[in-house]
């Protein structure tokens, strides 16, 4: 690039470009350099207005964030006892299912002796069984006193297992029976109520059942 050359035509002066190269006056380079500003100015004046909102946000969310945060919703079960307490003798209405034997969620796995009519709950103590007559280890010298277990077989059936535990310093579970049944299979045995009369083959005695109430239904305030 190099500026045209020029030469005098009838007294006035005339720019002439050699061949084969690209010449520029003054009119295009003034042309080229307010291009260039105006592009600069608008870049600039778009960069402040940018900082400006940003500076600005801050500002404008400092209302929102004074008002009161909304209390999250929980759906957990409360407890009815404080840490460190013993629990208080009544049933659970909520049971969980016993996923005893069945494989983690998300493990590939093809499962097997999958029960046909659902899975039974998880045992819980549903009462107490007693007996007249006691031992040194018993809790109370005229009478015994063992615990009852007991879970529904399948949610929504009426049918049940239970079992006990021997008094003593060594407690092993031993089955029951009631109306005739034991209580141990998959079909179970009907519910035990308070003032039935339930065997222990193992131990050869017939104990008398007190079942504890279920716990009172509650229900979540902010639904």
């Amino acid at each position: 690039m190099r500026r045209s050359a020029k030469r005098m035509i009838g007294g006035a002066v005339q720019a002439i470009c050699p061949p084969g190269f690209f010449c520029m006056d003054t009119g295009f380079i003034v042309f080229v350099v307010v291009v260039f500003a105006a592009i600069f100015v608008g870049l600039w004046t778009y960069k402040r207005e940018q900082i400006q909102v940003i500076l600005s946000a801050p500002a404008a969310a400092a209302p929102a964030a004074a008002a009161p945060a909304a209390a999250p919703r929980s759906f957990q079960t409360l407890s009815s006892t404080q840490p460190g307490l013993p629990t208080p003798p009544e049933r659970s209405y909520d049971t969980q299912p016993d996923f005893a034997g069945m494989p983690p969620p998300g493990v590939p796995v093809v499962p097997i002796q999958i029960p046909t009519r659902g899975l039974p709950e998880q045992f819980q103590q549903m009462g107490v069984l007693t007996s007249p007559g006691g031992s040194a280890t018993s809790a109370s010298p005229n009478r015994t006193l063992l615990p009852l277990y007991g879970r529904r077989t399948a949610s929504g059936r009426e049918r049940y297992n239970y079992y006990t535990r021997t008094d003593g310093y060594n407690p092993v579970q031993v089955p029951v029976s009631y109306k005739n049944r034991t209580c141990e299979d998959d079909n179970g045995c009907d519910e035990i109520s308070t003032g039935d009369t339930v065997g222990v083959p193992l131990l050869g005695q017939t104990f008398v059942a007190t079942t504890y109430k279920y716990n009172a239904p509650r229900y979540i305030p902010l639904i």
